[in-house]
């Protein structure tokens, strides 16, 4: 992977990974509380402050370097809020509980517009 692709694949991790958690509290999927204590002691409890120690952390650690890193401990709380994220937030009941319809919605809309383009095709070629 590129250092141009490792910069926007990282920034897209730390863009969404505190905004996600702001988004499930706004909607009452969790509550600030629940987010584990490590976690928050070291990466902070609010998105600006997990943006900001993830930037800072990874800057301070890639000064001079070809490649991008955190330290250890900033990285292993990142993968932790992660996993936490997927468990509480991405992967909940709640917000997998309209899963099947919304799949069927999609495929359904999908199908019918692949339908269209194709009839379109095929009037254009006439």
């Amino acid at each position: 992977m590129t250092l141009e692709a490792s910069v926007v694949r990282l920034s897209d991790i730390i863009a969404y990974i505190g905004r996600d958690i702001e988004d499930a509290i706004i909607v009452g999927s969790i509550k600030r509380e629940d987010i584990p204590k490590e976690i928050t002691k070291t990466l902070g409890n609010t998105n600006s402050q997990i943006v900001n120690n993830l930037i800072m952390d990874v800057i301070e650690n890639s000064i001079d370097k070809s490649y991008l890193k955190f330290s250890k401990n900033i990285f292993d709380n990142l993968m932790n809020l992660k996993d936490w994220n997927y468990e509480n937030i991405y992967n909940s009941k709640e917000a997998v509980k309209n899963r099947d319809i919304l799949e069927k919605a999609f495929n359904d809309l999908y199908y019918y517009y692949l339908d269209k383009i194709n009839r379109k095709k095929v009037y254009r070629n006439k």
